[in-house]
């Protein structure tokens, strides 16, 4: 489902926070339906997502603001609307889920907090590829327990 994406994405890790790279995006003049924050790795660390024209200018951008700023080795744009076009046949092909109950804490990057396993099931993989990733909520979750 994946290869249907290819060539229409990008990504691209920044060295800015959640809320600098919001801003910076809209100051780009991004539109929001096309470019996005992808993930939230920690209070430093975001990854950007959409069109390849538009990461590749969000990355010298940041560039030239003294960030760091890096392209991510991949050619279509997860974790943003681009994702919708394959929603239906993920579900498809990811049908046969049948999660179960773990004994291992899980901690969600979806959700941004501790979750049973047994709703790790076809819908929570399609949200989790559309979505944005919430890796530092789900650590900061972690640590807190």
């Amino acid at each position: 489902a994946l290869r249907r994406l290819a060539g229409h994405g990008a990504m691209a890790s920044l060295t800015i926070n959640h809320h600098q790279a919001k801003e910076f995006l809209t100051d780009l003049g991004q539109p929001a339906e096309e470019v996005g924050i992808a993930a939230v790795n920690g209070p430093g660390s975001v990854v950007v997502t959409g069109p390849p024209k538009q990461i590749a200018h969000a990355v010298a951008a940041c560039e030239q603001t003294g960030h760091r700023a890096r392209l991510i080795d991949v050619d279509y744009a997860s974790h943003s609307a681009q994702v919708d076009q394959i929603a239906q046949e993920l579900r498809e092909v990811l049908s046969g889920i049948e999660p179960v109950q773990a004994e291992v804490a899980f901690y969600s990057t979806v959700t941004g907090t501790r979750m049973d396993t047994s709703g790790l099931d076809t819908d929570y993989w399609v949200t989790n590829l559309r979505e944005q990733v919430r890796f530092a909520d789900a650590l900061q979750a972690l640590l807190a327990d």
